[in-house]
C-alpha cells in the first residue's frame, strides 16, 4: 500500500479525525459527531478535494485546518434538516407554552383575589397561604439548603414587615403571566441564532450554522482563521453531502454554496440596514 507524506492534506484531516474519534468513543461522548468522524474515513477518496483545497488555504496548520473540521462536524451533528425542525418545533413549543402561562397567570390571578375578597367580606374562610411568605415556606419545605440558610431570614423579616410592605399573592402570579408574555424568545448560542433565522427548515440551516461557527472560532481565538477565511464553495459542498449523509437526489455542488453564500451576505446587509 501506497504510503502517504507527513504534509499529505488526506493524512494530516484524517489524523485529526480520528483523535477526535478516539476522544469520543474514550469518553462515550458525541455519537453523532463521531457517525460523522466515519462517514468521512470512509469516503475519504471523495473527500481528497475538499482536504486539498483547506489545506491549501490554510497553509498545513493543523490547528486550524481541525478547527474548520471541527466546525463542518458540529454544524452537520446538530443542525442537519432533521435537528433544524426539531429546534424549531421546540422554539414554537416554548412560544405557546409562555403564552399558556400568561392567561393562565391571569385567570388565577383572578381567583385569588376574588377569594381574598370573599374571606374579607364573608363569614367564612380557607385555610389557605395568604402571604407570600407563607408560600415560599411551604415550597422550601423539602429543600434542605433553603430551611437550613434561607427560612430563618425569611421569617425575620416575616416578623418585622407587616402585610402590606409585601406584593400580594395574586399581584405575584399576575407578573408572572405579565413575564411570560412579554418574554422574547432568543437563540442561547450564536450557532443556533444563525442556523434557524430564516423562517422554514431547509438544508440552508447547515450552511448558516457553518458560517456562525466559522465566525466564533474566529472571535474565540483573536483571529485563529485568516480574515474573512472561506472554503472553496466545492469543497464546502463535498464536505456537506458527506457530514449530512445526502442521498444522491440531494447532493448540493459549488454552485448551491455560491447561492447559500450570497443569500447569506444580502440577509446581513439588510440587518445591519435595519439597525442603522
Amino acid at each position: 500500500m501506497k504510503t502517504m507524506p507527513p504534509d499529505d492534506p488526506t493524512r494530516l484531516c484524517e489524523d485529526f479525525l480520528r483523535k477526535e474519534m478516539a476522544y469520543n468513543l474514550e469518553h462515550k461522548v458525541a455519537p453523532s459527531e463521531t457517525a460523522i468522524i466515519e462517514r468521512f474515513l470512509d469516503r475519504r477518496v471523495e473527500l481528497a478535494g475538499a482536504y486539498a483545497d483547506l489545506h491549501k488555504r490554510l497553509r498545513g496548520d493543523p490547528g486550524k485546518i481541525g478547527a474548520v473540521l471541527d466546525a463542518v462536524i458540529v454544524s452537520a451533528a446538530y443542525w442537519s434538516p432533521a435537528r433544524a425542525v426539531e429546534a424549531r418545533r421546540a422554539r414554537d413549543r416554548l412560544v405557546a407554552v409562555n403564552r399558556a402561562i400568561a392567561d393562565r397567570a391571569r385567570e388565577l390571578a383572578g381567583l385569588l383575589a376574588e377569594r381574598t375578597a370573599l374571606q374579607n367580606q364573608s363569614p367564612f374562610s380557607s385555610d389557605s397561604c395568604y402571604h407570600i411568605a407563607d408560600v415560599i415556606r411551604s415550597a422550601g419545605r423539602d429543600n434542605s439548603h433553603f430551611r437550613l440558610y434561607l427560612q430563618g431570614e425569611l421569617d425575620g423579616l416575616w416578623e418585622q414587615f407587616g402585610l402590606k410592605y409585601w406584593p400580594s399573592i395574586e399581584a405575584i402570579v399576575a407578573e408572572i403571566g405579565r413575564d411570560a408574555l412579554c418574554a422574547r424568545i432568543e437563540a442561547s448560542d450564536p450557532l443556533t441564532a444563525a442556523a434557524t433565522s430564516g423562517r422554514r427548515p431547509s438544508l440552508a440551516d447547515f450552511f448558516k450554522a457553518y458560517s456562525g461557527r466559522i465566525r466564533e472560532i474566529g472571535a474565540a481565538h483573536g483571529g485563529m482563521l485568516p480574515l474573512g477565511f472561506q472554503l472553496g464553495a466545492e469543497a464546502l459542498a463535498s464536505f456537506a453531502n458527506c457530514a449530512l449523509d445526502l442521498a444522491p437526489e440531494q447532493l448540493v455542488d459549488g454552485a448551491y454554496v455560491r447561492r447559500q453564500r450570497q443569500l447569506e451576505r444580502q440577509a446581513i446587509g439588510n440587518a445591519d440596514a435595519g439597525g442603522s
